[in-house]
């Protein structure tokens, strides 16, 4: 299909309690390659993201709350922390 526009939301719910500490590296580690993987694989298939928005979540230790830790309509994923 010629002129398909893709616009992507992704939220990253990341588990950040103590009971991760051990894992939470391994996690950053993915969370912040994942836009490079995501570009590479949208290559393969010769397609692009027009808008890429990402959002992460982190549940903390005795929260009711989930904590948004990242702004709006960011295209670079690598642009993020945790």
């Amino acid at each position: 299909m010629q002129g398909l526009k893709y616009t992507v939301d992704i939220v990253f719910c990341i588990d950040a309690t103590g009971s991760m500490g051990h894992l939470i590296n391994e996690v950053k580690t993915g969370a912040l390659k994942f836009e490079e993987d995501l570009t590479k694989l949208m290559n393969e298939k010769e397609k692009q993201i027009d808008t890429l928005r990402v959002k992460v979540a982190l549940l903390h230790e005795y929260s009711k709350e989930i904590t948004v830790e990242m702004g709006e309509n960011k295209k670079d994923g690598r642009n993020f922390e945790i």
